[in-house]
């Protein structure tokens, strides 16, 4: 992994990242991604594989055993759909068939 994209990943791993319908949540480390897919379902760990500089942000390519997700986060408005909150980070993640779309903040 090129060192400045490893620093840029250092930036959103403190990021509160969350999205609704479902309710869903993410943990951003510097080797792996913890997906909680909806409430009350067990978090997946997934290893980082790639990781490239996008327009405003990152994308990501993680795997494990039994599939693949990609995520892309850029510093960009957000707002979550239920509320009235603007938060300063836009997440996509594409499980499989399965698009995820959410908002994070530092």
């Amino acid at each position: 992994m090129r060192p400045f994209l490893k620093e840029k990943l250092k930036k959103f791993t403190s990021a509160k990242i969350n999205g609704v319908e479902p309710n869903w949540s993410l943990k951003l480390f510097e080797t792996y991604i913890l997906l909680t897919p909806n409430i009350g379902e067990a978090e997946i760990r997934f290893e980082i594989k790639g990781i490239w500089e996008a327009p405003k942000g990152l994308m990501i390519l993680a795997e494990n055993n039994n599939s693949s997700i990609n995520l892309n986060i850029t510093e960009e408005t957000c707002s979550d759909g239920m509320s009235d909150n603007s938060y300063p980070l836009k997440v996509r993640v594409v499980l499989g068939n399965k698009v995820l779309n959410g908002c994070g903040r530092y």
